[in-house]
């Protein structure tokens, strides 16, 4: 285990979410392929292939602590649900978007008990919990400068997509990793849910 820590002093960046099925990657594609030339605010799109729905943001995992946060996440977090994305938004909100995100409507009580019970196991080995209240969404891109832009019309869209129902069968423990094309997503353990 200790070679996943080498290149960073020990500690690696990890978060904890539900991986998205291939058709909300190819949804991504269409996405970023009808909006990314229209807009003109400097963007960072998500990667379709890292498109996912974080459950909890852990920041920089010491050594000594990932197998002890492996081991409180394996018993079973929860039941396999179905999700449905629906509308979308800004982060923090729309006369200040700092991110572009997607809505979850359909299993969105499943993501916030399983948000609930994945910080709280997390919180008995050290991390803190989140001062914000849970949000479920999956995150198209974040606005790094600001230009006038036809937001209503991105919002207009995004609300118009109907989204396949897909069922959510496991949670997943990522690293994330930069490289000149953004961040690198690698699976470091999954975890089933029943």
């Amino acid at each position: 285990m200790a070679d996943i820590f080498a290149r960073s002093n020990k500690k690696m960046r990890c978060f904890i979410g539900l991986p998205m099925p291939e058709q909300y990657q190819q949804g991504l594609r269409r996405l970023t392929a009808t909006w990314r030339p229209k807009l003109h605010s400097k963007l960072s799109w998500t990667r379709p292939g890292n498109w996912h729905l974080t459950l909890k943001f852990l920041g920089e995992v010491p050594e000594n602590t990932f197998s002890p946060l492996v081991q409180i996440l394996r018993p079973p977090l929860g039941k396999r649900f179905v999700l449905q994305a629906q509308g979308g938004g800004f982060f923090p909100d729309p006369t200040r978007p700092r991110v572009l995100w997607v809505g979850v409507g359909r299993g969105d009580d499943a993501c916030r008990s399983l948000a609930q019970e994945i910080a709280r196991r997390c919180e008995a080995v050290g991390f803190p919990l989140e001062h914000r209240p849970f949000s479920s969404h999956l995150t198209i891109a974040r606005i790094k400068q600001h230009k006038p832009d036809p937001w209503p019309q991105v919002l207009q869209s995004l609300h118009a997509i109907t989204w396949p129902v897909a069922e959510m069968n496991r949670v997943v423990l990522w690293k994330s990793s930069l490289d000149n094309n953004g961040p690198i997503y690698t699976a470091m353990e999954k975890f089933p849910l029943l």
